[in-house]
């Protein structure tokens, strides 16, 4: 059984099909005690059902500035960790940090041009997005990091252009590539 975790209660980004995007779930910025992650990961593993923790649900996890000490007590715990991300932040100070202790980072997005990824991503910008996965991909190809790193393309029916586009830029990157047909319709 995977263990899903929100360390934080909040996304940047108001994508449509998403409950945290339309608010449904609204942002509050509560953060999660580490002292308590620990605890939840530490009766996880002893429970015996858990065999990955994943450091998402309904949130944006790079919002966390000490997401690597999260990661950490998952790795302590000799527990594998997952990350699901948009990546659509300005500034990530912690990326190589965190995903030095994760196994998988999925990263979602809905087209490679912006004026089709905006559609979906509400709020978001594809150059972010496309800079940290080159900074990721510059650390896989080093050795610096081991992560498994998907991107994943939420195909609707006003971007399936968009497709061969993603796949041949995760495939310059050095990433996997899978598409997942997306439920809603943002328009």
């Amino acid at each position: 059984m995977r263990l899903y975790v929100d360390t934080i209660d909040a996304c940047n980004l108001k994508c449509p099909t998403c409950v945290r995007g339309s608010r449904a779930l609204p942002n509050t910025g509560e953060k999660m005690p580490l002292a308590m992650f620990r605890l939840i990961v530490e009766k996880a593993k002893d429970d015996g059902d858990v065999h990955q923790v994943d450091l998402f649900n309904w949130i944006e996890p790079f919002l966390s500035k000490n997401l690597h000490e999260y990661t950490n007590v998952v790795k302590d715990a000799g527990l594998p960790c997952g990350i699901s991300s948009a990546l659509s932040l300005p500034r990530i100070h912690n990326l190589e940090e965190t995903l030095v202790n994760t196994n998988t980072l999925t990263v979602s997005v809905s087209g490679l041009d912006q004026e089709i990824y905006e559609v979906n991503h509400v709020g978001g910008n594809i150059d972010y997005v496309k800079t940290h996965l080159e900074t990721i991909s510059r650390l896989l190809r080093t050795g610096a990091i081991k992560t498994l790193v998907t991107l994943r393309f939420l195909k609707f029916d006003y971007n399936s252009d968009q497709e061969k586009k993603l796949l041949d830029y995760a495939s310059n990157l050095g990433l996997n590539f899978e598409v997942l047909p997306a439920s809603g319709h943002p328009i």
